[in-house]
């Protein structure tokens, strides 16, 4: 294989690959902790894992169909240099998967070489190969746009997870309390949950949208390269199907032609032939730098024409994409509002509580202190009535000691 192939080949591969190696590489060494614990944090992983799986299998197919490339490019480089004798020989040698297969065989066969007929169908038989490698890649196409969707299903059922766990929060207050700082604690403990939900919305969308990004990279190269190959199968088997048609034509010897003049006659077809291809020999190489020049044309065009042909879906889903963002802001921030409602009602609640506690607190204390109050002056009162029964006992006793009756000698 020749050097420069061998560059173009490698050259291929590193634009085919280099997205996904770069990505994997600077994610794993960069944010590798980060994408791990957003992985393990999230309620649903096995979505996320859902769109690797997809972003692998989307990449397999489409380097799959590179190698098929480059192995039909490593045979037309082989069939540029074989004659025509080596045709039907070399036809059981292309491989069973190649798109082209039925166009070397038609030209493997001496028959279809000879009419303007063969060339056509040739030609057909060229265009559906071309066609056979543009439908290999409508899978990673399909997959591309489809992990758009996988994210924003991840997106719905994140919110769905989220607002059925605030619904679960807001059922769960309303049972009140008699500790406001425990169900304070509570209530911001429960809410991790609606938040791990949301998360899960938000690294869905974000691993969809990235895989998507490097897929559509992935397939813009692997086109380009696409276009390339199946333009230099389709010059080659027409080169060859051309030179075998101009092959070794036989001259008819006429009956009155002696062999020497026969002989001559055919050594001047043998000089004209020689002469027609020097001409197409020189045709070709003055022909080459507008043939690159209208390959390139031609893969602009093509890429031109896949992008406009893309542009209506990527516009499509950039419109659907702005609305779910702009649903998912309405969403978070009414989901805002409303925990922020419950937060103020909840810390209204508190302050209310505090408050009835501190009155209920005074109350007690001032009929405390009514109560010792009271109770001071019954006991002063108790007292007095003491020492004054006391003073009239004692009065009595006195009068009573005064006037006792004397005793008797």
């Amino acid at each position: 294989m020749p050097l420069r192939h061998k560059l173009s080949t490698a050259s291929d591969w590193i634009q085919a690959g280099w997205p996904f190696l770069l990505t994997v590489a600077g994610g794993g060494l960069f944010f590798g902790h980060a994408i791990v614990a957003s992985i393990e944090s999230t309620p649903h992983p096995a979505l996320v894992y859902i769109i690797f799986g997809a972003l692998v299998v989307a990449l397999l197919s489409a380097w799959l169909v590179l190698f098929q490339l480059h192995r039909d490019e490593r045979l037309a480089h082989l069939w540029e240099k074989l004659s025509v004798d080596e045709f039907a020989a070399s036809e059981p040698a292309v491989p069973r998967g190649s798109p082209f297969r039925d166009a070397y065989a038609l030209l493997a066969q001496q028959d279809a070489r000879a009419s303007e007929d063969g060339r056509r169908e040739l030609e057909r038989r060229l265009h559906a190969g071309e066609r056979a490698f543009g439908e290999r890649l409508s899978l990673p196409g399909f997959i591309a746009g489809g992990l758009v969707g996988l994210g924003l299903v991840g997106t719905f059922i994140g919110l769905l997870g989220a607002l059925n766990e605030l619904a679960q929060l807001f059922s769960g207050m309303t049972g009140g309390g008699s500790d406001p700082a425990a169900m304070l604690g509570g209530m911001m403990a429960k809410l991790q949950a609606p938040m791990k939900s949301m998360g899960t919305a938000f690294i869905a969308s974000l691993y969809g949208l990235l895989g998507s990004l490097l897929l559509g990279v992935t397939l813009v190269a692997v086109q380009k390269i696409r276009l390339r190959v199946t333009n230099h199968v389709h010059d080659v088997l027409i080169d060859a199907f051309d030179r075998a048609r101009r092959g070794a034509p036989t001259l008819p010897r006429l009956p009155q032609e002696s062999e020497a003049e026969h002989a001559r006659w055919q050594a001047v077809l043998r000089a004209i032939e020689g002469l027609q291809d020097m001409h197409h020999r020189q045709l070709a190489a003055a022909m080459a730098p507008l043939v690159r020049v209208e390959s390139a044309l031609e893969c602009l065009v093509g890429i031109a024409a896949q992008a406009l042909d893309q542009t209506p879906a990527w516009l499509d889903q950039g419109a659907q994409l702005r609305e779910q963002i702009a649903q998912l802001r309405s969403l978070e921030e009414s989901t805002a509002r409303a925990v922020l409602h419950a937060l103020q009602s909840q810390q209204q609640s508190a302050h209310r509580l505090v408050e009835l506690a501190t009155l209920t607190h005074e109350a007690d204390r001032t009929a405390a202190s009514e109560r010792d109050l009271r109770d001071a002056a019954l006991q002063q009162s108790l007292q007095g009535c003491r020492d004054a029964f006391e003073d009239v006992s004692g009065r009595l006793r006195t009068l009573l000691l005064n006037t006792s009756i004397p005793v008797r000698a």
